[in-house]
Parts: structure tokens; C-alpha cells; sequence
């Protein structure tokens, strides 16, 4: 860590973080406190798809311009770049999403993949 990295966590830099991050998870059980756990997975699967719309925009731009080799990229080539960094990060807020799709459906219909299945005479998720 150089020093104006240690600059930035010492005094008001850290306490700035550690109120970010609290203010972080206050934000994230608002839902779950209030609404319940439906409206707490209906609010992350929005976020989600948001965050990782940017980063697979980010991811294509560098693509473009990887495979154009041209010159107009160079001065955001490294913002693309961090868009890209963001996306192992995505995938490990996907799961989530995968293992407990059936909270987040909205429609009156069960999806055909929440049904019973016949091996086992009951659903796979409530």
C-alpha cells in the first residue's frame, strides 16, 4: 500500500468508509425489514441487472476496441477496463438470484420450473 493509499484509510478517510459501508447495509435490509423477503429479491434482482448491464457495456467497448485497434478509445480504454473487473463480482451476486428465483417471480403463474416434478411429488422452491 503506497502512501496516499494509507492517506485515504487513516483519519476521516476511514471513518468515511466505515459510513459508507454502514450506510451500504442499512440500504440493503430496508427492503427485506419493510416488504419482506419478495420485495427485497424483486429490489436486488433490479439492481443487479442495472450494475451488470454497465459492466457487460464496459466489457463490450473494450472488445470493440481491442478488436478495431483503433486510437479513439486510449483515453477511456482503463474506465472500460475497471467496467470489466466488476464482472467475476456479478456473477457471485448471481447466485442469489438463481437459487431463490422463485421468491422473485411476480406473475400469478408458477413458472414451469418451480412446479412439482413427479420424481419427487414436491416444488423445488416456494
Amino acid at each position: 500500500m503506497n502512501r496516499d493509499e494509507q492517506n485515504i484509510l487513516s483519519g476521516w478517510g476511514r471513518a468515511n468508509y466505515v459510513g459508507l459501508v454502514i450506510a451500504g447495509l442499512f440500504a440493503l435490509l430496508v427492503p427485506l425489514v419493510l416488504g419482506g423477503t419478495k420485495m427485497f429479491f424483486q429490489s436486488f434482482l433490479f439492481g443487479w441487472v442495472f450494475w451488470v448491464t454497465i459492466a457487460l457495456g464496459c466489457f463490450g467497448l473494450t472488445l470493440l476496441h481491442h478488436i478495431l485497434r483503433g486510437s479513439w478509445g486510449l483515453p477511456v480504454l482503463r474506465l472500460f477496463e475497471a467496467g470489466n473487473r466488476t464482472l467475476p463480482l456479478m456473477f457471485l451476486l448471481f447466485l442469489p438470484i438463481l437459487f431463490l428465483a422463485c421468491t422473485i417471480c411476480t406473475s400469478g403463474r408458477t413458472p414451469t420450473w418451480c412446479r412439482p416434478t413427479r420424481s419427487y411429488g414436491k416444488k423445488r422452491c416456494t
